[in-house]
Formats: C-alpha cells, structure tokens, sequence
C-alpha cells in the first residue's frame, strides 16, 4: 500500500496525515505558523533526504500581546530494533516516540497530538507558566533517517512544477485501500469526512495510457488462447491415453510415463497462463504475471513445446514497458523483488 504517489516510505505517511488533519503545505511559501498549523518539507528536498526531519508550525495563545509561535519537528528513526516515528518540540518541552505501525495512521496521531500539545501548554502559559532556557535545552533530541530517493525526487519536481501537497487528493496521488477503511472507521465513530476515494486504476481515464490498456488486454486474450489450447491438448492426451488401457491395460500406460508427465505439465501451465491472461486484461498483479509469463519460455514445459515463446515474448514485452506499470495494481507479495530486478 502506498502513501503518496506510489511512494509508501514513513516520511509520506506523515506528510499525507498532516494534510488530511488540515495541516497546510507550506514548502514554498515559507508560512509556516497559521491557526489551523502547516508544514514544510523543505529537508526532504535537500542532500539530507530527511535526517533533518520534517517542520510543523501552530500558533498557540496569546502571550505578551502576540500569538506564541510553536515549532515542531518530526524525524524517523530507524535502530536494531526498527524504525519510530519522534517528534520534537524545545518551545514546548514535548519529546514523544510513536509505533510506525500502521503507517497508516502515523500522521494522523502526530498531529493529533501537536494540537492537543499546543492547546494543553497555552493553558499552562496563560497561568504564568515559563520555560526556561535550561528545560528547553534539556528537551531529547534524535537523528533522523533520510526519506527514499524516489520520494524525495518526486516531491523536488512537484514543487518545481509549482505544486504542493494540499491538492494531493484532487490529482489522486492517495491510494484508495486506505481511504476505504479510515473512512469506514470515522464514520462508525460518528466523525464524518470528506471521501477522497481514489483507485490506482483511475489510470484508465487518462488519455494517454488508453494504448497501453489496450496493448495488456491483447496481451492476456493471447494467453488465455494459448491455455485453451493446453487444455484441448490435455483432454486429446486423455483420450489417448485411455486408448493404450483399452490396448495395453494399466500398467501398459503407466509404463508409458511421457503420457502422465506432459498431461500434468501441460494441465498446470494451462491453470498458470490462464490465470495470468485474465490477471494481465485487467492490469492486476503485474509481479505475478511476469513470473508465471517466465514458466512459458522453459522449453518442453507444454504441449507446444517453443510454441510459447512469442507469445510469452510479447507480453514480457507488455510488463516490462515502464510506463505500462501506471496501469497496473499491484497485490502480490512478490512486487519489492520484481521491481528491484525489472
């Protein structure tokens, strides 16, 4: 599941949290303390990638007639143990860990709390209350993990482009498994939100991949051909192989073992392509696909021997297009290891 854009590292799960929790995108602007809170993502972008955390801003009471000015800083922190979510605040002597686990929640908690935090230490504040240097000094301090390449790049061209985080649910960079369940959980809570219910395969509406919809379809129709014609070749391999028992009776065919062996070799190709064709029209599981796409250029494993090849050939060709992986949903667990290789 991913956070933003594709992206699922930790640093993306925060930053779609504290925009979904009306925390504004602040990166280019440089507004960084509003009422309502915003952020910045200005060390994500820099050779960093992070280490330097992510910057969250409030402005808390009134104090000495003008607003007090309330800066945080969230990090991720990855030890032998795993990975954590910290989040660090001097102005406010508030150092807190969080469990990243699930992920995707981690945004949503952390700025729950910078709101609860900001409120709890007005109050205090406007009883008299005073931080001193020595206690601000004292607050912990953690070193942050850089984010991964691939999202700090992308977020760098989406704010060269002039864009920020705020329109992420209109330009669908939200991944829609999570928005189901969080909305489902809100509303039985009796907190009602606005639905951003996005789906990876909203990709069919885009004019531009509409060839490449086209070209996986094609693709699997060829597959599914191809399984229908192993399973013809199944049943012509029944058919002759009660031949030989009416002939030879059963140890006669079981002494004939090419029979047995290519009768099962080409029943379980037939099931593996004709899963995978159907997989590959509707642009599901492209891990798999490829994988089960790969037991078709092993020779001798069908009825056809090299008969496979170019229609293996052509929709290897089809899953390793890169731009054809736009249209694709992934759902298998084989997806970090094929996009590693391919």
């Amino acid at each position: 599941m991913a956070a933003i854009a594709g992206n699922d590292d930790l640093h993306a799960w925060v930053l779609r949290g504290l925009v979904e929790a009306g925390f504004t995108d602040a990166t280019r602007t440089g507004e960084l303390y509003t009422r309502s809170g915003a952020f910045s993502a200005e060390h994500l972008l820099a050779n960093n990638r992070g280490v330097d955390g992510i910057s969250v801003g409030l402005l808390g009471g009134d104090s000495g007639g003008q607003d007090d000015e309330y800066s945080f800083v969230i990090k991720i922190v990855r030890g032998p143990s795993g990975a954590t979510a910290a989040m660090r605040s001097t102005e406010t002597l508030l150092f807190k860990e969080y469990d990243v686990r699930p992920p995707e929640s981690l945004g949503a908690r952390i700025a729950q709390d910078i709101r609860a935090h900001s409120e709890a230490f007005s109050e205090w504040r406007a009883r008299g209350g005073v931080a001193s240097y020595a206690e601000r000094s004292g607050v912990p301090d953690a070193r942050g993990s850089p984010c991964a390449a691939p999202f700090s790049n992308w977020l760098d061209r989406r704010y060269k482009a002039g864009e920020s985080l705020d329109v992420g649910a209109d330009h669908q960079w939200w991944n829609a498994a999570y928005d189901r369940k969080s909305l489902g959980r809100q509303i039985q809570s009796g907190k009602g939100v606005e639905a951003y219910v996005r789906h990876k395969l909203d990709a069919r509406d885009r004019p531009e991949l509409k060839a490449y919809i086209q070209r996986a379809k094609l693709a699997g129709n060829l597959m599914i051909a191809v399984a229908v014609c192993d399973l013809l070749f199944v049943f012509g391999m029944g058919i002759y192989s009660i031949t030989i028992i009416w002939d030879v009776g059963l140890s006669g065919w079981l002494s004939a073992r090419w029979p047995v062996a290519m009768s099962a070799m080409s029943f379980l190709l037939a099931l593996m392509w004709g899963w995978a064709g159907w997989a590959l029209k509707g642009t599901e599981s492209r891990s798999w696909v490829m994988l089960y796409t790969i037991f078709g250029l092993m020779p001798c494993f069908g009825p056809c021997c090299f008969g496979h090849f170019p229609f293996a050939a052509f929709s290897l060709w089809v899953l390793f297009d890169k731009r054809q992986r736009e249209v694709f949903v992934e759902d298998g667990g084989l997806r970090s290891v094929v996009d590693d290789f391919f």
